[in-house]
């Protein structure tokens, strides 16, 4: 690592290489740290458990979370704001940390990029509203949660079509521009979307293929 003068001698700086190696060395325990948040926030929110305590549900029982009442109060608090959206949290802290471990931040700015996720978030909730809970989801409130189904009404009054048509229409449409904002959010490069519509194209191909082979060999018997 080589210590270069200036040409007054006055404040030394270090080389090109030396920067770089160092910048490198940031963003990969930049990445580490982010890492270590979303495996925390992972834990809570997979550890989930609507009859633990916290500020909805005040319970003498000790916590099932695997983050104790501090996991239980958090991931209480996130299910039900956000819904199944809520795992964008962990998900986009997940990604940037393995970009910033592998140097790959994808294009633009890293943190013009990760400014945007709170809107796929909000995005994704509203998508997820628009859809029907699951037979044993737990709260009043959508798959969206509470911010998700606000959000949903709040546009949906706005729509002159049948209730029906218009969930599907707001499905698509949150569905749509949450893709495209998530692509955004995570540094997703052009390169990368055609990496992954190459893959789908070929697993499809195999499958196809697979199911063709076996569809003939058993007419032929």
């Amino acid at each position: 690592m080589t210590i270069i003068a200036d040409q007054g001698g006055k404040t030394p700086f270090l080389s090109e290489e030396a920067r770089d190696f160092l910048r490198r060395r940031g963003e990969e325990m930049a990445g580490i740290a982010l890492a270590f948040v979303a495996l925390i926030m992972g834990l809570a929110l997979g550890s989930y458990n609507p009859g633990d305590p916290s500020f909805f549900n005040a319970t003498p029982d000790a916590p099932t979370n695997a983050l104790g009442v501090a996991g239980s109060w958090f991931s209480d608090a996130l299910i039900r704001t956000l819904g199944l959206a809520a795992w964008g949290l962990p998900a986009s802290l997940g990604v940037w940390s393995w970009r910033l471990i592998a140097h790959r931040k994808g294009g633009g700015r890293a943190l013009t990029r990760i400014a945007l996720a709170p809107l796929a978030i909000l995005l994704t909730a509203m998508a997820a509203s628009a859809h029907a809970p699951f037979p044993d989801w737990s709260f009043e409130s959508g798959l969206g949660g509470i911010i998700g189904d606000v959000l949903l009404l709040q546009i949906v009054g706005l729509l002159p079509l049948t209730p029906a048509l218009k969930l599907v229409v707001m499905a698509t449409v949150f569905a749509s521009a949450a893709f495209i904002a998530w692509c955004y959010a995570l540094g997703v490069s052009r390169a990368e979307v055609f990496g992954v519509l190459h893959w789908m194209a070929a697993s499809l191909r195999t499958t196809l293929g697979f199911v063709g082979g076996h569809s003939a060999r058993h007419g032929a018997r």
